[in-house]
């Protein structure tokens, strides 16, 4: 199969761009318009669905800039923004934490890019609250309120975010913190505008029926302004308060890179990059990282694989999947990780397990057992009262981090709360587990009972603090010859 992806990338490289029908006519492609035919744009307060209202003049409110880069634009071409807020305390003013936030992507190996595309857009997916009003767009209203564009971003100008970004409760909230909204829908990999999308989506805009349609994507783009604007301060202010400035990237002494879902994607394919930007600027800086909800796991047996046969290679199905998802990779210009692509990884690039060797920045890995999005392609069972039965996803988890333990993976998180993502909140991220021996099916004496998502992460992050090793939230395994249960709260 490789002679066909290699072939498949020549001729993506090659292919002449595609146009759109007006009125059964090619006509030039254009973004799509504004509707709010599913009536989210009423519903629509705030950056995310795990975000709070803002509170005036709170010093845990996270401020809206807009990104001035030329390409850090949205798919639909709108403004990319992020949100920041400064340090507080006197140590904590080197100290950046740097949050891509998640919400899926347009790539599907089951359809074409622009089948995808649009069932994001219009929100016709499996999954239509990600659709064009959250994860594809910044700007949806005119100055006069009205439905359509103006240029200017409407997310709040101030957010509230959970977990990790927590002002007040969070290991992090002293920090210097960036959280970056995402718009691009290409898990932050891509780096084309005007990406023509033929293939779906009938539409009628001033009396003109449109076949077709086309998207930017430059997530990557977007995470390298943001790196720009943070070593270039002077040149920017909050969107809503010209006084309200960051300190310089460039003085750091500890960056932190954290994503979840599609943010963790972000962050796997871009973390060497980042590390690589920063320390360019400033050679004594400490970058990493830590990917979450991504880790889509090794199994060895056909029957239960998602992705592997019995031999440990891709299965045809699977691989022709591969194929599909990594031609739309190409097909944005996407950004893998440098290493990776070098040694002519291809689709193994985007794969975690397959991925993980190639990143030379010290990276963390959170992945929950009951993940109810990422263990679907392996049929597992809803989350069952404990004693949790090891089923082949959660098999996979545990194969995939003893094999880490051995390859110096510096930490992972594995917890059991039945949750696809809790970086940033609102339940889960301070939530503190108990580890307690387990044998012969007796649950004995706490090994470690102050570790929650939040500690493991920073003592991953602090230094002189040895990270936080942490097995799975079942029993029944081993993992350096002892056998461990969580005791877990509530819902956990």
């Amino acid at each position: 199969m490789r002679n066909t992806v290699l072939t498949l990338m020549a001729l993506a490289a090659s292919l002449p761009a595609y146009a759109c029908l007006k009125n059964g006519a090619l006509d030039t492609c254009q973004y799509p318009p504004l509707n709010d035919d599913n009536g989210l744009v009423a519903q629509f307060t705030g950056i995310n669905d795990e975000s709070a209202a803002p509170v005036a003049g709170a010093a845990v409110n996270l401020h809206r800039v807009t990104l001035t880069g030329a390409d850090s634009r949205c798919a639909d071409g709108s403004p990319a923004v992020m949100y920041v807020r400064n340090a507080t305390g006197a140590v904590n003013q080197s100290r950046w934490l740097i949050v891509l936030e998640g919400g899926g992507t347009g790539f599907d190996p089951n359809n074409t890019l622009d089948q995808a595309m649009w069932n994001r857009w219009t929100g016709a997916g499996p999954t239509p609250l990600l659709n064009w009003l959250q994860k594809s767009s910044t700007d949806w209203l005119t100055a006069g309120g009205a439905i359509g564009r103006d240029g200017q971003p409407d997310l709040p100008l101030e957010v509230v975010v959970g977990g990790i970004l927590n002002g007040a409760a969070s290991s992090f909230s002293g920090w210097n913190a960036v959280y970056v909204n995402y718009c691009s829908s290409d898990g932050w990999m891509g780096q084309q505008a005007g990406v023509e999308m033929p293939g779906a989506g009938t539409w009628v805009e001033g009396g003109d029926v449109w076949e077709g349609f086309k998207m930017d994507f430059h997530g990557h783009d977007i995470i390298a302004d943001v790196l720009a604007m943070l070593d270039d301060p002077a040149s920017w202010s909050a969107d809503q308060n010209p006084e309200y400035q960051m300190p310089d990237i460039s003085d750091a002494k500890i960056v932190f890179v954290a994503g979840e879902s599609a943010g963790g994607n972000g962050v796997m394919e871009n973390l060497d990059f980042i590390a690589d930007t920063l320390t360019a600027i400033n050679p004594g800086v400490q970058v990493s990282g830590s990917v979450g909800a991504s880790h889509k796991p090794t199994i060895a047996t056909p029957a239960d694989s998602w992705w592997l046969d019995g031999n440990g290679n891709l299965t045809d199905d699977i691989e022709e999947g591969m194929i599909s998802r990594w031609a739309q990779v190409l097909q944005v210009n996407g950004f893998v990780d440098q290493s990776c692509l070098g040694a002519g990884g291809t689709y193994e690039c985007t794969l975690l397990p397959l991925l993980l060797p190639s990143i030379t920045t010290g990276v963390h890995v959170k992945q929950d057992m009951s993940d109810p999005l990422v263990s679907s392609p392996y049929a597992v069972l809803p989350p069952l009262p404990p004693p949790f039965p090891l089923n082949p996803y959660q098999d996979g988890i545990i194969t995939d981090y003893t094999d880490w333990i051995a390859t110096g993976v510096a930490a992972f998180f594995a917890p059991n709360c039945g949750v696809h993502a809790s970086l940033t909140g609102p339940a889960y991220f301070s939530d503190v587990l108990q580890q307690r021996e387990f044998t012969g099916g007796v649950i004995g004496a706490i090994v470690y009972d102050t570790v929650s998502y939040d500690e493991a992460l920073l003592r991953f992050v602090a230094p002189g603090l040895a990270p936080v090793q942490i097995h799975h939230g079942l029993t029944g395994t081993t993992l350096g010859g002892n056998d461990y249960v969580w005791v877990s709260p509530p819902g956990c």
